[in-house]
């Protein structure tokens, strides 16, 4: 992946999704980002010129925290003003799909009829919710991920036997969310396609800013990031897969459904 053009998106996504992101992601959490690239990207390259001398070269990206993360304004979808943000780590070494794809949209809520469950939430988080000193108003009342699993896997940790890109629902929350879906209910990880910030970003326009995205759609800004992931990550994913069809459908051996999953997860 060319980081030139990992940073020119980086700028896009400020200037095309301008009117639905807040002020503080188009003028502090999207320049960092941008940043971050040129800087990892450098130490990469460092690390790959030296490989020779024992160096390993590790992977260049940008990574979005989550106590700082690109949010968006209210939405007025259903009248419920929800408040979605984005926080992830993308990371890549030379090939255009990234190496590691970890993005968590996260949904808030500060609507009555939402952030408190009279018939299931403790008397603790209706404490929370009411305190004055809390940072964060609302709660997360949804959460989902795009992840692509790590086959090399943590040290200790077991072989997960579920698609390369895959979309999460839940995973693991931080306290301060009070979100409502349960840590150890992260099941199932459904096939997906590979994403980064941009399509992810087009996801939550689409879905929570229906008047903006139509307008969002007629710039030729837009369109070109479009058909520039269509190239670097849709059409290589794709292709994997109508490979995969076609060289089962020569095999005779059953059953099927293993060597799917086998093509599909490898």
């Amino acid at each position: 992946m060319d980081p030139d053009k990992v940073r020119a998106s980086l700028r896009q996504i400020g200037k095309i999704y301008s009117r639905v992101l807040d002020e503080e992601s188009k003028s502090i959490v999207i320049p960092t980002a941008d940043q971050s690239v040129l800087v990892s990207r450098k130490k990469y390259d460092y690390e790959k010129q030296n490989a020779p001398r024992g160096i390993t070269p590790t992977s260049w990206g940008y990574s979005i925290d989550h106590n700082k993360p690109l949010r968006f304004i209210p939405s007025d979808a259903r009248d419920l003003q929800f408040v979605v943000d984005i926080y992830c780590d993308i990371q890549w070494k030379d090939d255009d799909i990234p190496v590691k794809q970890d993005i968590k949209v996260r949904i808030w809520s500060e609507h009555g009829d939402t952030i408190f469950r009279p018939a299931m939430d403790s008397q603790q988080i209706e404490e929370q919710l009411t305190d004055a000193t809390r940072r964060y108003p609302g709660r997360v009342v949804s959460r989902f991920h795009f992840d692509r699993v790590n086959r090399a896997g943590a040290i200790g940790s077991a072989f997960e036997a579920s698609p390369e890109y895959h979309l999460q629902l839940g995973g693991i929350s931080h306290d301060y969310e009070l979100c409502w879906h349960p840590d150890k209910v992260n099941i199932p990880r459904l096939m997906f396609q590979p994403m980064e910030l941009f399509l992810t970003c087009q996801l939550v326009t689409a879905n929570f800013f229906w008047k903006d995205y139509e307008e969002i759609k007629k710039k030729s800004e837009w369109k070109q990031e479009l058909v520039q992931y269509q190239k670097l990550l849709l059409m290589p994913h794709y292709r994997r897969y109508v490979e995969c069809l076609v060289r089962i459908s020569h095999q005779v051996e059953h059953p099927f459904h293993g060597k799917l999953n086998t093509c599909f997860t490898r």
